[in-house]
């Protein structure tokens, strides 16, 4: 992908204007498209949306679901979008995949973005407060949501549990700080986990560390401490576990041999008393070795 190939920058923009109501899929993605993205953009009746590997710049429309009230599905990796996430993302309200990861996207992620607005903008006074009637749940039925690799920061919202229905979420490499929200005992179906490369404090916390979906947890190369407290009997699908560089504590637990599923473990240059440890799973009698380094 070149940034310099922007013989179709205008052309992304100008092609997008037309009204196209019956068009409901359409992929433009490792193209030469470059620009920014048109504001104009009409696409009533669209359902997915792949412009991912081209060479887009600029920022997010504001306006990016409320002239496509039926999109489910938008990808906009591989680019080089910047700004802050628009707030208006608590109105896709049809929204399952949300693919935004590899650009410049920068800032905090908004309170709005994770509530959905009853009243628009438009029809609030100017100036006036919001109240708790003009917010109905964020929307739901976001299963996928990948953020990685941009220039993110500030803190998770505790509103990240209306996401109920998030399967998969990733916001690696990234600039998140603070203590992980201990909200997710209200998302039900998250497999995966991925928050490695950020500035996260704190403990994992205990609606995470009891969860009995999640499949994928990779938070290394984070600020966690403390002693490491996983509720393995609860845990009974976990099957990769990266907690290397981070502050973990005391010693290894020994509970890890119940985590059945686990195949896969990375406790690597944390703070540790043990050296070395044996992982025996039970069900199929399978050894895991694990070599935990000491700072």
């Amino acid at each position: 992908m070149s940034h310099g190939a922007g013989q179709c920058s205008s052309q992304f923009q100008s092609k997008t204007k037309a009204d196209s109501s019956t068009v409901l899929f359409l992929d433009l993605s490792s193209n030469y498209l470059a620009g920014p993205i048109s504001t104009a953009i009409n696409l009533p009746s669209i359902q997915e949306l792949d412009i991912s590997e081209n060479s887009l710049e600029g920022f997010l429309p504001k306006s990016i679901c409320h002239n496509s009230s039926s999109l489910r599905s938008l990808n906009l990796q591989r680019n080089y979008l910047q700004g802050n996430l628009p707030s208006q993302l608590g109105n896709c309200s049809s929204l399952e995949y949300l693919f935004l990861g590899q650009n410049n996207l920068n800032g905090e992620i908004a309170e709005s973005c994770y509530i959905h607005s009853g009243i628009s903008t438009a029809s609030t006074p100017t100036g006036a407060p919001e109240t708790s009637s003009q917010h109905a749940p964020a929307t739901t039925k976001l299963t996928q949501l990948s953020l990685r690799e941009n220039k993110l920061s500030g803190l998770i919202s505790q509103r990240i549990s209306n996401l109920t229905n998030l399967v998969q979420f990733d916001i690696s490499s990234n600039a998140f700080s603070g203590t992980i929200p201990d909200a997710f005992h209200s998302i039900g179906k998250l497999e995966k986990f991925v928050a490695f490369s950020n500035n996260f404090t704190g403990f994992i916390p205990l609606s995470m560390s009891n969860s009995p979906t999640l499949t994928t947890l990779n938070l290394r190369n984070n600020s966690l401490e403390g002693f490491l407290n996983l509720n393995c009997s609860a845990m009974v699908k976990l099957a990769t576990l990266g907690l290397a560089s981070n502050g973990f504590s005391g010693p290894i637990p020994d509970n890890l041999p119940s985590c059945q599923a686990l195949s896969t473990l990375d406790l690597s240059r944390n703070k540790f008393t043990d050296c070395e440890m044996v992982v025996v799973n039970e069900m199929d009698q399978e050894m895991v070795t694990v070599t935990v380094d000491k700072r």
